[in-house]
């Protein structure tokens, strides 16, 4: 494997992992603010 593409992978891996830890958080918050929204648009 060369160095070029050794390189390349390690930077496509990079951005998977900080792709899924955005998708970790996104979700995390995401919840709880639906359901907010959700009961208070249920009250109204």
């Amino acid at each position: 494997m060369g160095a070029t593409s050794k390189a390349s992978w390690m930077v496509a891996a990079s951005i998977g992992v900080v792709e899924a830890l955005k998708d970790q958080v996104i979700f995390r918050w995401n919840y709880p603010l639906r359901s907010y929204y959700q009961a208070k648009k249920l009250s109204a």
